[in-house]
């Protein structure tokens, strides 16, 4: 059994994942990533090969190590063979989280048109077709980067927590607060799902990153599923796809 360590670098915290094969075998986050960390997995698991993905700048210790410990290792960029067509005018600043993600919808749900929706520090929404075509996307400001804004900017409305009471309408300043940007988020991910449904049969919606059961559990009008490990998963696929090369 080939074991494969993935590594997704993101804004806020780093996610090591460890495949055997197609099954995922173990998952940790970290909120600093240190090359003793890496080493512990890869004695652990017996990794043989590695992927390092990061939206947050090279960490080169962690990739030295990789390298020290490894005789595969890959980096992901838009440069590197990908089981997919990036459509994009600026494949180069496409972030290295939506292509592993893009990856990850394909590899889930293949000869699907998905919209993938990553709501994280910022919510990334990205239309894959079913021949394996990144269209492009858009990006937009998470829950607690709004929930903050909000706070930060208008002296009298308060910082509200993300999770709670959501009505479709407030009826209080904190459920207002809540309301206007958890319900946005979820208006603007259905809205895109049924535009794109009128030029494309059967979109369906994957939803990830650490706000996307939120989301999912208040956007009722799609065909969706959530999985947290979907950039894992893509990750994955890419280097198993290069191993064919």
């Amino acid at each position: 059994m080939d074991v494969n360590l993935t590594i997704d670098q993101g804004n806020s915290a780093a996610k090591l994942s460890v495949f055997g094969d197609d099954r995922l075998l173990f998952s940790c986050r970290k909120d600093r990533l240190t090359p003793a960390d890496v080493s512990q997995v890869i004695r652990q698991f017996s990794v043989m090969k590695a992927i390092y993905s990061s939206v947050a700048g090279r960490d080169t210790e962690v990739l030295a190590e990789l390298h020290k410990q490894l005789r595969t290792v890959y980096e992901l960029s838009a440069d590197l063979p990908l089981p997919l067509t990036l459509d994009y005018t600026t494949p180069h600043s496409l972030g290295h989280d939506r292509i592993a993600a893009a990856a990850g919808a394909i590899t889930l749900l293949p000869g699907r048109n998905v919209l993938i929706v990553d709501a994280g520090t910022a919510v990334t929404y990205d239309f894959v077709t079913a021949n394996r075509h990144f269209l492009g996307g858009n990006i937009g400001p998470g829950i607690s980067l709004q929930l903050a804004a909000l706070s930060h900017d208008c002296v009298q409305l308060p910082q509200v927590e993300p999770t709670g009471e959501t009505p479709l309408l407030g009826h209080d300043t904190v459920t207002a607060i809540r309301a206007g940007v958890v319900e946005g988020i979820v208006a603007q991910a259905s809205y895109l799902a049924h535009r794109l449904s009128e030029q494309y049969e059967e979109v369906a919606v994957v939803l990830t990153g650490g706000d996307g059961t939120l989301i999912s559990s208040l956007l009722t009008d799609v065909d969706k599923t959530v999985n947290n490990d979907l950039v894992a998963i893509g990750l994955n696929s890419i280097l198993k796809y290069n191993e064919l090369l």
